[in-house]
Formats: structure tokens, sequence, C-alpha cells
């Protein structure tokens, strides 16, 4: 996501949900991140992120996102060429 932050003129982050696993040291945050890009592009894409606690603290973060949309960003910003 290095790529998105400095192309993006801003980023929001709409429609999140957090889901509690079995394991209460592990939680799942559902989320869809859109944002408009400096070269006058768009970016959309859903999230889910592995959110795992120590001692009640954040832990470790680890997140799956759909790899087409993302693709498609670092064709616009000029990062991917084919």
């Amino acid at each position: 996501f290095t790529g998105l932050l400095g192309a993006a003129a801003h980023i929001k982050v709409h429609d999140v949900r957090f889901h509690q696993t079995d394991d209460p040291d592990v939680a799942l945050v559902e989320e869809r991140m859109v944002a408009a890009l400096r070269c006058g592009g768009h970016y959309e894409n859903r999230l889910i992120i592995r959110v795992t606690f120590c001692d009640g603290l954040l832990a470790e973060l680890y997140e799956y996102y759909g790899q087409h949309a993302h693709e498609n960003m670092l064709r616009q910003i000029g990062a991917v060429t084919s």
C-alpha cells in the first residue's frame, strides 16, 4: 500500500465490520477502501484484516485484499506497465 499512500489525494474507509472469532486473541475486520488518486484515477477495494492481540494489545495485522483492484491502481499511477 505504500504506492497508494503516495498516489492518493485522499483515502476513505467505509463499511467497517468487526468479527470476533472463537479465539479471543484473533478477530477479523472487514472494510471497503476508496481513494481519489492524484492522477485523476479512482481506487476501490474490499479488505479483510486478521487482527491478533497479545495481552490486550494489537500484536499483528495481516491484510487480504482484492489483487485485481490493486493491480489496476498500480497501472493508473504508472508503477506497473503490463
